[in-house]
């Protein structure tokens, strides 16, 4: 009976934890969307590790902060914004996290206004810092087809 219990107390535990890490993430979410949604490119790198790679459709993989703010800038250069995150899944790997993302963007193809809609099938992994905040360090972007 007393294992039992100590795995349900266990069991719970685990859960609640896994619980404290989605819900950290999801706030870590809030706050990357919103620099990208200000097209503020660094600030969508404070959100990657200073380590981070990121691998983007048509780039070569971008490493560091620094070279993640550039692509993010050139992402904005060329009229990407509206960005829409749907977190399919988070998966607690260690101190890491895997996180499945659907997003859609919009980018403004002419002078006119006229837009385009992509959408991307992200997994990034996530580790938490010793300042205790989750971070990205590596995505990888992939294009939807259509419809």
């Amino acid at each position: 009976m007393f294992r039992i219990l100590s795995f349900c107390i266990l069991l719970a535990s685990a859960t609640a934890a896994f619980a404290d890490t989605a819900d950290e993430i999801q706030a870590a979410v809030g706050k990357f969307k919103g620099a990208f949604d200000a097209g503020d490119a660094q600030g969508v790198a404070e959100h990657y590790t200073a380590d981070a790679v990121s691998h983007s459709p048509g780039w070569r993989p971008v490493s560091g902060r620094e070279g993640i703010a550039n692509m993010y800038s050139a992402f904005f250069n060329a009229g990407f914004s509206n960005l829409t995150w749907e977190t399919q899944s988070i998966t607690e790997i260690g101190e890491n996290a895997a996180v499945e993302v659907r997003h859609d963007w919009t980018q403004r193809t002419d002078k006119n206004g006229n837009v385009t809609d992509h959408g991307f099938k992200v997994i990034s992994v996530w580790r938490k810092g010793d300042d205790g905040a989750w971070r990205i360090s590596h995505d990888s972007f992939n294009d939807l087809p259509d419809g």
